[in-house]
Formats: structure tokens, C-alpha cells, sequence
């Protein structure tokens, strides 16, 4: 091909793409956003899925709506995704299965003939539900995004987003989203003990790290003074005793505050693997997730309560030990 040839390719192209520019954007408006978080912990079951739909859909009806398509994304515990191009796939699948949803994402296509304009318009309406990060993992994302919208969108339980032109319809269709949302049940909590004990994990770990050594420093320090109360007069023995109780004093404060940083630090840790209650019905996966949540909780309640009941014997032994010295 010519170096002529090749040029006036070149410049046809620019020229159709220029063109196509100038046209979409004189035919189509460019859209704006709007997010609304959906903070509340909800439960969400497959009725009510459907439900949201049946709402939207309605909402469409009252449109000069062109086309409409609907996308429902399943993200599974076990990181199977299942994806469905339109409801009737949806709610033909079978979902009495073991499987326990994480999170469902929900995006309506839609092009609807405005005013004013040649070309139908095109507006999304995205929600995802599930899959919050947990408050001790908002710090790490602080770290690494400077932007606050990410934060309070992982920290939320939903969200939902719509790409609009006309802002009457964005408007309706996220009155629709949250009034149904604001309908649904609130979900089970956990008990008084899960929810102080992880709220004040830190002052648990602490006392529990400051009570062994503690402890250990108020019997070395009877033992030492002990010691020195028996001798009268300082010979090598006596000596040789008082340094032995010394350097045994030292070990022991030290073994003790070793101790108390291990304990403290695994109960500190455990307390932050508390799970929560899954805000999905979904599946048969879901409802015996409520099940193992309980189980799960109550085992780290019974580790943490018996660490600090030893914590607390350890330190009534070293006390006991120091006054009967």
C-alpha cells in the first residue's frame, strides 16, 4: 500500500470516529449518578427478590420504555458465581441447594424514549446486596483508599446506584429501592456477650496482659522481702540465697509477662472471628449457616471466658502464694 494509500485510510478513520463522536453525544445525553447506601442489617429472602423486581418493573410500565434488561449476579461461599441474563432463568433455578450466598447483584438495562430527545436513553439501575467488609478490615481499606465513597460503600450492607438523564425517573426508582429495603425484617443479632466482648476487645486483652505479670511482680517481690527478712546477718550463703530468689523473681516476672502477651494476643484475635448472621434466605445453605454461626460463636465465647477465668486464678495463686510467704 502507497504512503498516499495509507494517509487517506488513516484520515477516513479519524473522520468516521470524529463523526460517530458528534453524533452519540448530540443524540445521547451524558448520564449522571446517584448512590444511595443501604446501611441497615436486613434479611433478604427469594420472595423478596422477586418482589424488587415486580416494583421496578411496575415503575417501567408508566414509561415509554424501549428495552429492558435484567442481570442478576449470585456470588456463592463456596466462590462459585452464578450469573442470569433475565428473571425467568432466575427463578427457574433450583434453589434448595447447599450453597451459602455471599452476595447478589442486580443491574436493569433499560432504554426509555425521553423528550426532547431522537434516540431512547439509556438508564441503569445497580444494586448490590452482601458481602460487607467487617469493621476491623475498614482500617486496612482506609489505608490503602483515599477516597470515602469506596469506604462507606464496603462498609455498607447494600448499595444501590442509578446512571441517569431524566431525574424524576432516578428519583422514583431509588424511593422504590429504599422503601422496599426499609421493609424487609432486621436481622438477627447476636447476644449481649458476642457484641460487648468484641466492642471492648482491646480493655479485655489489656487486663488480661497486665493481670499475670502483675500478679508475678507482687509474689517476686514477697518472696524477696521474705528472704531478707530471715537473715541476720549477711554471709555468702545468704548471699548466694538472695541472688538465687532474685534471678528466680526475674525469670518468673518475665515468663509471666510472656504468658500474658500470648493469652492476650489470642484472645484479642478471637475475639475478632465472632461471625455474623448472613442476610440471606436463599438457599438451604443459608438457613443452616444461622446454625453454624451459633456453634462457631459460642465456641470462641467459651475459649475466651476460659482464659480469663485462668487469668484471673493465675493471678488469685500468685496473690494467695505472696501473703502466705
Amino acid at each position: 500500500m502507497s504512503e498516499i494509500q495509507k494517509t487517506e485510510t488513516g484520515i477516513a478513520k479519524r473522520i468516521d470516529l470524529d463523526q460517530f463522536k458528534s453524533l452519540y453525544y448530540l443524540l445521547n445525553a451524558k448520564p449522571d449518578s446517584q448512590i444511595r447506601l443501604l446501611k441497615e442489617d436486613k434479611v433478604i429472602a427469594f420472595d423478596d427478590i422477586i418482589e424488587l423486581n415486580n416494583k421496578v418493573i411496575e415503575k417501567l410500565k408508566t414509561e415509554t420504555l424501549e428495552t429492558s434488561i435484567t442481570t442478576i449476579t449470585v456470588v456463592f461461599k463456596n466462590k462459585k458465581v452464578n450469573t442470569y441474563n433475565n428473571w425467568q432463568e432466575f427463578t427457574r433455578s433450583n434453589w434448595q441447594i447447599a450453597d451459602q450466598t455471599m452476595s447478589i447483584s442486580l443491574n436493569w438495562d433499560i432504554n426509555i424514549n425521553l423528550p426532547h430527545h431522537e434516540l431512547p436513553q439509556r438508564h441503569t439501575l445497580k444494586i448490590r446486596l452482601g458481602s460487607p467488609i467487617r469493621p476491623s478490615e475498614a482500617f486496612q481499606l482506609m489505608m490503602f483508599s483515599d477516597k470515602d465513597d469506596e469506604i462507606l460503600e464496603a462498609t455498607s450492607n447494600g448499595v444501590c446506584k442509578v446512571d441517569f438523564i431524566n431525574t424524576v425517573i432516578a428519583n422514583e426508582l431509588l424511593s422504590i429501592v429504599d422503601e422496599w429495603y426499609s421493609a424487609l425484617p432486621n436481622n438477627q443479632a447476636n447476644g449481649w456477650f458476642v457484641r460487648f466482648s468484641e466492642k471492648y476487645r482491646r480493655y479485655f486483652a489489656f487486663t488480661i496482659n497486665t493481670t499475670i505479670p502483675l500478679s508475678a511482680i507482687l509474689l517476686s517481690y514477697n518472696l524477696v522481702v521474705w528472704k531478707i527478712g530471715k537473715i541476720s546477718e549477711l554471709s555468702n550463703s545468704d548471699l548466694k540465697d538472695l541472688t538465687f530468689i532474685i534471678a528466680i523473681s526475674i525469670a518468673i516476672i518475665y515468663i509471666s509477662d510472656l504468658i500474658g502477651k500470648i493469652i492476650s494476643s489470642r484472645v484479642f484475635s478471637q475475639l475478632g472471628d465472632y461471625r455474623e448472621y448472613s442476610m440471606f434466605r436463599l438457599t438451604k445453605g443459608d438457613n443452616n449457616a444461622i446454625d453454624d454461626v451459633d456453634k462457631k460463636n459460642r465456641k470462641i465465647q467459651g475459649s475466651i471466658i476460659t482464659q480469663f477465668v485462668i487469668s484471673f486464678i493465675t493471678g488469685l495463686i500468685c496473690l494467695f502464694l505472696g501473703k502466705m510467704i
